[in-house]
């Protein structure tokens, strides 16, 4: 997002840090509309992962019955799966946020989120919500994608690591000792 029309002063105030603080308007700024940010669906960002993983697995070929028999293809297809679950779910949400947080401190054009939602929808339309929806969508594909693999590489890495462990250290390598659990 960018934010046109703020600019940090250069005039600080007295601070005990060694920094210098920018004025307060300008850091209220960034937290205007960060109650939104919270409204966001993540949720359907994991639930868009697990739902794709699991047709993969129940569609699946004989001996894939885990994530750890998926291929690096089908993970990352859940995992764009799992960024359009996002996006989609919160791009409205996002945009008025980013709305908000560019709104003018000294004239703002909105005094609510609600305010700006009926703002928006009035000038705009729908289509006020969406705006720059394809980009986000083009750009979630790489994205996502590249964080499950990563994730379910971590996850194979780490049960590997497990049982090489295990191997040389015995299966009980990282229960506490029966003495330890005695103290507490």
């Amino acid at each position: 997002m960018q934010v046109r029309g703020h600019r940090l002063g250069s005039a600080a105030l007295p601070s005990p840090a060694p920094w210098p603080r920018a004025p307060p308007p300008v850091w209220r700024s960034f937290y205007k509309g960060s109650v939104d940010c919270f409204k966001q669906g993540y949720a359907w960002f994991f639930m868009g992962y697990e739902a794709t993983v699991n047709y993969f697995l129940q569609n699946a070929g004989p001996g894939v019955h885990t994530k750890a028999d998926l291929n690096y293809m089908q993970v990352m297809g859940a995992g764009v799966m799992a960024g359009f679950g996002l996006w989609g779910s919160m791009f409205p949400i996002d945009t008025i946020k980013s709305k908000l947080q560019a709104d003018n401190l000294a004239k703002p054009q909105y005094s609510s989120t609600m305010d700006c939602v009926r703002k928006v929808l009035a000038s705009e339309g729908q289509a006020g919500l969406w705006r720059g929806f394809s980009a986000a969508m083009y750009r979630a594909i790489p994205v996502n994608a590249g964080i499950f693999l990563a994730v379910e590489g971590a996850r194979q890495a780490s049960s590997t690591m497990r049982r090489t462990w295990e191997h040389i250290y015995g299966a009980e390598w990282w229960a506490p000792s029966k003495r330890r659990r005695a103290c507490f």
